[in-house]
């Protein structure tokens, strides 16, 4: 899922690629030079994909409720949750607040928190102490994951923020450069 850009070496163009990289359909835009990642002359840079592939850690995540974020379009829904220090994901749907260790992989970082050991502390105590987030409290539009990862925000005192105010400040900018990126991603693939 990463797009690389390719450099000739002398040359004052590069191209995009999607990885895996096919080199028989690489070609130099100014010489006409094949590529080739064994010649030095080719400089290959693999562009920042904007999700974590590997579990998060100490940081508010989201991801598709769905499906991934290479078929994610707006308005799709989104779950979002904490990620601890050991990358273990608490957020809070149908069944009461949970805790995942592998489901969250390939999500999208919206805020890092600092103190990881604070964090973790934190959550135990928010989790145990308070009960609005019962799975007989839940709603899909009311109260959801969205009022939790809020919720626990302001208990750790990071900021009181509104659900506007946090999609501003933190996901909509984040989540049109993950849907631009696979964008470009499924194009340049469909060009093999």
């Amino acid at each position: 899922m990463y797009i690389s850009a390719i450099f000739h070496s002398g040359c004052p163009t590069s191209s995009l690629a999607a990885e895996p990289i096919n080199f028989d359909r690489i070609f130099c835009s100014s010489c006409h030079q094949k590529a080739s990642p064994r010649n030095p002359n080719w400089t290959i840079n693999r562009l920042p994909c904007p999700i974590v592939e590997d579990h998060p850690s100490c940081s508010v995540v989201i991801k598709p409720s769905d499906g991934h974020f290479r078929s994610y379009k707006f308005g799709d829904d989104l779950h979002i949750g904490i990620a601890d220090s050991r990358g273990a994901v608490h957020s809070f749907w149908t069944q009461g607040i949970e805790t995942q260790d592998s489901t969250w992989q390939d999500s999208l970082i919206l805020v890092s928190l600092n103190s990881c050991s604070y964090l973790d502390k934190s959550l135990k105590i928010f989790k145990e102490t308070d009960t609005r987030f019962c799975k007989t409290k839940y709603s899909d539009d009311t109260w959801n994951c969205f009022d939790f990862v809020l919720e626990f925000l302001r208990f750790i005192a990071f900021r009181d923020y509104s659900k506007l105010d946090f999609s501003r400040e933190f996901t909509t900018k984040k989540l049109q450069a993950v849907v631009k990126y696979f964008t470009l991603f499924e194009k340049l693939k469909a060009q093999n």
